[in-house]
């Protein structure tokens, strides 16, 4: 809970990555393995405006990404392509209207994510 400054999505996500099972029936609490901010430091601009943009709505499609960023649909699809491959970004169910893939930040990056852009003043508090 501490670690991802209360957002319970993370916390049952870390949780469950900290648990490890042991002989039997038993299980055991380890360390899980964070991502840190510094990890975020090679993105490119249109990198960085793609992860705020798919933070700060929650999840959106890359056509929405599109529209939200006024920048080049091929450009942008291929950035929430690198940082899907990254597991920066991760799918989320398809909308059953659109039927558009969606995307969100994933659990794993998404505290370092949120320091990051507090950092580059991308996102306020």
């Amino acid at each position: 809970w501490d670690h991802t400054d209360g957002n319970p999505r993370d916390a049952l996500y870390f949780w469950l990555r900290s648990l490890v099972p042991d002989e039997g029936a038993l299980v055991r609490v380890h360390l899980f393995e964070a991502r840190t901010a510094d990890g975020l430091e090679h993105l490119r601009e249109l990198s960085r405006f793609c992860l705020r943009a798919v933070l700060v709505h929650g999840s959106l499609s890359a056509d929405e990404v599109v529209r939200v960023l006024y920048e080049d649909k091929e450009e942008v699809f291929t950035t929430l392509g690198w940082l899907a491959e990254r597991g920066i970004l991760a799918p989320v169910a398809e909308h059953s209207e659109t039927n558009a893939q969606r995307w969100e930040v994933s659990p794993a990056w998404h505290r370092a994510a949120v320091r990051y852009l507090k950092r580059k003043h991308l996102i306020s508090e």
